[in-house]
């Protein structure tokens, strides 16, 4: 992770849980990561299976130009990365996984910058890992000049079980090198390997 936003989030997140698979969402404070606020979105599995936007971030909505919340997750990336992103959303909750997304932001049909994305699960009152908190920031220079996006189209994702053990009780290798990839739709998920970057210096 390169961004301050995305390593604020991580770090709470990962320190929330302890020993667990994930937090609550109801044990999250704002107050707790000011720098990632306007960034910070939380999507919840609703009935059909469906995942929406329950809260986003200032940034984010002035980022798609439009209120997100209430709309389908899948309504923020390009049509060609809903698949991808269906099924990395659903890993993320049913494994109890954390996400490390690279993306590149579309504008008119261009490209317009590379972002980076976290996402982590959250856990309901009954320990079941229904929502996500995650955040999305810029990972390059362009992006951060951006005033607008109209969606985003996934790169690649890496998952990784911080707390070496998935929501089914299997057991996984906690943060270290990355495991082997595997294809999901059009890009590439690596298993294991969570790292964090010092964030690139502004100019």
């Amino acid at each position: 992770m390169k961004s301050v936003a995305t390593q604020e989030l991580y770090a709470y997140w990962n320190a929330l849980r302890g020993a667990r698979a994930a937090p609550r969402r109801d044990e999250i404070d704002p107050i707790a990561i000011p720098h990632s606020l306007p960034e910070i979105f939380l999507l919840e599995l609703r009935e059909g299976d469906r995942i929406a936007v329950r809260l986003a971030g200032t940034r984010l909505c002035e980022l798609y130009g439009r209120e997100l919340r209430g709309c389908s997750a899948s309504a923020l990336w390009a049509p060609q990365s809903h698949r991808e992103i269906d099924q990395v959303l659903h890993d993320v909750m049913a494994d109890a996984a954390v996400a490390i997304i690279a993306a590149e932001a579309r504008r008119d049909e261009r490209d317009a910058g590379a972002f980076e994305l976290v996402i982590t699960p959250l856990a309901d009152g009954g320990g079941t890992c229904r929502y996500i908190i995650g955040a999305l920031t810029p990972s390059s220079s362009p992006a951060r000049a951006l005033d607008r996006i109209d969606a985003l189209e996934a790169r690649s994702a890496r998952l990784s079980w911080p707390s070496g053990l998935r929501q089914d009780g299997r057991l996984e290798r906690g943060p270290g090198p990355a495991g082997d990839a595997r294809q999901v739709g059009r890009f590439v998920v690596y298993d294991g390997g969570l790292e964090l970057a010092k964030p690139e210096a502004s100019t």
